[in-house]
């Protein structure tokens, strides 16, 4: 697996959970940025369609994280890029010809 992907979702998962907001929002992020790092864990050991599958899962959830922290008025930038190199990390990792 890229190390370097699941690097950025791990880090990715720790500052969503130190960020400090309250109610359905924070647990739906958590909920999401976790979702991220448990697909591409299974992707690792998938193969064709399966492994498509989950890394099609887990850039969704990164989909969902940025639209949770677009829409906190106060959503640190720093994490929104974070998300952002995640996405593009994804999409790259899911191109032909690269290995999990």
């Amino acid at each position: 697996m890229n190390t370097g992907v699941f690097g950025l979702a791990i880090d990715f998962l720790m500052h969503c959970k130190s960020l400090e907001i309250q109610g359905p929002l924070k647990r739906r992020l958590t909920r999401a940025s976790a979702q991220i790092l448990l697909n591409l864990a299974e992707s690792k050991r998938s193969h064709g369609a399966d492994r498509e599958r989950y890394l099609a899962a887990a850039l969704a959830a990164v989909r969902e994280c940025q639209r949770i922290l677009e829409s906190l008025r106060d959503a640190p930038h720093q994490l929104l890029q974070r998300a952002s190199r995640l996405g593009i990390g994804l999409q790259q990792f899911r191109k032909p010809g690269l290995a999990a």
